[in-house]
């Protein structure tokens, strides 16, 4: 065969070709979007907290204290890893911790038979001691086309926060005294409470992922049980502690990253997660420093958080 035929023959070849390569590119099964011959990308984002964390304390089934814990504005620092074991499945973690900046707590306590509050007690001076965020998954592509992913999504989460007041100012209604008679402040730097609430959480879900040219969007759906969830309450100036463990609870989770490359192996990422562990009941334990008492009730306890995080950051492949 000489030059010109077999110029002909390769032309040929590729024309045959491109309609087949067309053809798998739209097969549902097709593996190989999204850099995912990268085996390793890892992902560092600051970014912006908000939580609001509640505690309650029951009698006989009537709530008589709600303390309400918010944190306005910390600021958040997020570092995540994913490793692909193959084209369809794919492990994960990350860890977030939050940084103090802007807090507040009020507490209400109705300890009259008026269904109004009697008491309240705010201080502008809450500090978060810490915030932390630890998860570990794993997801399965169960659907792919070449700009489309859906996957099934599983896995544990850890959040254990903690705040603390200092100073502030109270409104009491005092034994046998008029209602809401009592006013003054606290010492401005006295520590008054410190509030902890640790919440494991086992959860699962589904998420999607698709490409706009070099624009890439995942987002998922995660719901799951606050499971085995504590916390602890410490009234400095009542030298009183209170503790409680918590029946399982329902979780929810929504996320969303969108990424555009920046470098060859490198992408601006922006994120945003909002999660909540839904109001749970437990039993309470109370003790009294103070005379060395302790008592405990059934049901007498209750809490839950939920949370906003939104960050910026550089995910690099390898």
């Amino acid at each position: 065969m000489d030059r010109r035929n077999l110029y002909y023959a390769g032309v040929l070849v590729l024309y045959l070709y491109q309609p087949t390569a067309t053809a798998h590119a739209a097969d549902p099964v097709l593996f190989g979007a999204f850099g995912e011959d990268d085996r390793v990308r890892v992902a560092l984002e600051v970014g912006y907290l908000s939580a609001r964390a509640k505690e309650y304390l029951y009698d006989n089934g009537r709530t008589v204290s709600e303390l309400i814990w918010d944190v306005n504005s910390a600021a958040s620092i997020t570092g995540r890893a994913e490793m692909s074991m193959s084209p369809r499945w794919q492990l994960s973690g990350s860890a977030t911790i939050g940084i103090n900046y802007d807090n507040f707590m009020v507490e209400y306590d109705w300890l009259t038979d008026s269904p109004d509050w009697s008491d309240r007690s705010l201080s502008w001076d809450t500090r978060l001691d810490h915030y932390v965020a630890v998860d570990a998954g794993a997801s399965y592509a169960f659907w792919k086309t070449y700009n489309t992913t859906m996957k099934a999504i599983g896995g544990l989460r850890y959040t254990d926060i903690k705040m603390s007041t200092y100073g502030g100012e109270y409104i009491y209604t005092p034994e046998g005294g008029d209602f809401r008679s009592e006013v003054g402040n606290f010492p401005d730097g006295e520590r008054g409470i410190t509030y902890r609430q640790r919440l494991p959480v086992i959860y699962g879900g589904l998420g999607a992922a698709r490409q706009f040219g070099s624009l890439h969007l995942d987002a998922s759906v995660l719901g799951g049980l606050t499971v085995w969830a504590r916390d602890k309450d410490n009234h400095w100036n009542r030298a009183a502690v209170y503790k409680a463990d918590f029946d399982s609870r329902p979780y929810l989770a929504l996320q969303m990253r969108a990424s555009v490359p920046v470098t060859d192996r490198g992408e601006a990422v922006l994120s945003a997660r909002y999660e909540k562990h839904f109001r749970m009941r437990g039993d309470l334990h109370i003790t009294d420093f103070s005379d060395g008492t302790s008592s405990s009730g059934r049901d007498g306890a209750g809490a839950s958080l939920q949370t906003i995080n939104v960050g910026i950051g550089l995910k690099f492949r390898f």
